[in-house]
C-alpha cells in the first residue's frame, strides 16, 4: 500500500500550460496510489512506484518552477519499501528526515516498553537505543580493541595524591556543555555523586556508597574524591571497561529542580553527547536522534571532531526475518548479530552489505562481551581452580 499526499495553494493558474502540467502530475500520482494499493505486489513493485512517482515529480518540476508561487508537494510511503520521496525526488526515511543524512542501527533491545525513562540512575533504564551511545557521556572510555581507556568528559586519567591509591584528582575538561547551553562543570559530577550516594532507589548508588568515602569540589573543573580503601584502577570502577557505566554525569541545573529524583524520567533528556533525541515512537519501535548544533561542545567533538550523520534511527524492525529484509531495501544501515544463513541472503540482495572480514566467520570473535558457558564457582566442585581449569 501507499499513501499519496497532495498538499498544493493557488489563487488559480493563469497559464493554460501550468494547469495542464498540475493535473498531468495529479493524475500520475492516482495511478501510483492506484497501483500501491492492487491487491498482488510483485518485486518490481518498489521499483515501479518510484519510477511513476520521479516522474511526476519531474514534470512539475520543469513545468511549474515557481515553487514560491505554486506549492506542490507529492510524498509516495511505500509501506512494503518503507521509501518515501520528497517533492525534489530524495528518498526520505519513514520519520521525515533525509535518507542521505540519516544513518538506521538497529535497535539490540528490540521494543523498549518504557520508551519515555531516560533518567540513567532508574532501574529498568534501557540505554541501547541511543542512551549510552549518543546522549551520556562517561568520565573515562574505552577503546576495546586496544584495551585502553582514555578520557571522554575527563582532561585525563585519575591523579594519585597519595601513596596508597585513595586520594584521587579528577579534571573535567574545559569548553564542554549540556545540550541546553548550560557549561558542564565539577558541580555536575559533585552532584551526581552525591545524589546517587543517597537515594537508595538507584541501584548504582549501593556502589558508589560503598567505594567513595569523601569528595570535594576544587575549583570549577576539578573534583577531589577519596575511597574507602586502596583503588589503584579507579577509572575502571567509574569509567568504561566495556559498555557504559553507571556513573553518567547528570545535569544539576535540571535535576535539583526535582521534588523526586527517584520518579523523575528525564524525558527528553538534556545530553553531555552530541546528539539529542529529536523524536521517538511512543510504542518504543524507533528513537530519533539529531546532532547537536553545538556538538563541538562535547567530548566527543573535542576528541575526534564532527560525527557525520546529521541523524541516528534506532529501528526495531522485529525478528531476524525482518531485519535481513530491511536490509536489503535499504533500510537498516548497521545490524546487531545475525545468523551465517540471514547474512547469506543478506549479501545476495544488498551488494554493498559488508561484515568486519571478508570471509568466514565474517566477525571478529574477540569480543568484549564473554560468550559461552558461565560456572558458578562459588559450590564444589567448582570452587576448586583444578576443577575449572
Amino acid at each position: 500500500m501507499a499513501e499519496i499526499k497532495l498538499d498544493y495553494s493557488r489563487s488559480g493558474f493563469s497559464d493554460p500550460a501550468k494547469e495542464s502540467a498540475f493535473r498531468r502530475c495529479l493524475k500520475m500520482a492516482i495511478n501510483v496510489t492506484a497501483f500501491a494499493q492492487a491487491p498482488s505486489l510483485s518485486p518490481p513493485f518498489t521499483y515501479k512506484a518510484k519510477t511513476m512517482a520521479t516522474k511526476a515529480l519531474s514534470l512539475w518540476q520543469f513545468s511549474v518552477p515557481e515553487f514560491s508561487t505554486f506549492v506542490f508537494v507529492v510524498t509516495v510511503q511505500l509501506l512494503l519499501g518503507g521509501m518515501v520521496f520528497s517533492a525534489n525526488g530524495s528518498v526520505m526515511t519513514e520519520v521525515g528526515t533525509p535518507r542521505a543524512e540519516t544513518l538506521i542501527v538497529d535497535a539490540l533491545d528490540g521494543r523498549v516498553n518504557n520508551p519515555t525513562q531516560m533518567n540513567p540512575y532508574l532501574q529498568s533504564t534501557l540505554f541501547n537505543e541511543g542512551l549510552n551511545q549518543l546522549a551520556y557521556s562517561c568520565l573515562w572510555e574505552m577503546n576495546s580493541v586496544t584495551g585502553k581507556q582514555f578520557p571522554a568528559l575527563a582532561a585525563k586519567m585519575p591523579e594519585v595524591l597519595n601513596d596508597n591509591f585513595t586520594d584521587f584528582k579528577i579534571t573535567l575538561r574545559e569548553g564542554m556543555a549540556w545540550s541546553d547551553g548550560v557549561e558542564i562543570t565539577a558541580d555536575d559530577l559533585a552532584y551526581s555523586l552525591d545524589l546517587l550516594m543517597k537515594t537508595k532507589a538507584f541501584p548504582f548508588g549501593g556502589f558508589v556508597k560503598k567505594l567513595v568515602k569523601n569528595f570535594k569540589v576544587l575549583d570549577k573543573y576539578t573534583l577531589e574524591l577519596q575511597t574507602n580503601e586502596p583503588q589503584p584502577r579507579l577509572s575502571t570502577l567509574l569509567g568504561v571497561v566495556i559498555w557504559g557505566n553507571g556513573l553518567r554525569i547528570v545535569p544539576k541545573h535540571i535535576f535539583e529542580k526535582q521534588a523526586d529524583p527517584a520518579t523523575f524520567n528525564f524525558y527528553p533528556p538534556v545530553t553531555s553527547g552530541p546528539y539529542t533525541l529529536k523524536n521517538a515512537d511512543p510504542n518504543g519501535n524507533w528513537f530519533l536522534w539529531q546532532k547537536r548544533d553545538d556538538w563541538a561542545k562535547t567530548d566527543v567533538g573535542i576528541i575526534v571532531g564532527e560525527p557525520k550523520p546529521q541523524y541516528i534511527l534506532f529501528r526495531y524492525y522485529g525478528p531476524e526475518e525482518k531485519r535481513v529484509i530491511a536490509g536489503t531495501q535499504h533500510n537498516l544501515d548497521l545490524f546487531d548479530d545475525i545468523t551465517p544463513e540471514s547474512w547469506d541472503i543478506l549479501r545476495a540482495g544488498n551488494s554493498y552489505a559488508k561484515t568486519f572480514l571478508a570471509t568466514f566467520p565474517w566477525a571478529d570473535m574477540d569480543d568484549p562481551c564473554e560468550r559461552g558457558i558461565q560456572l558458578l564457582d562459588s559450590k564444589p566442585p567448582f570452587v576448586k581452580p583444578e576443577v575449572r581449569w
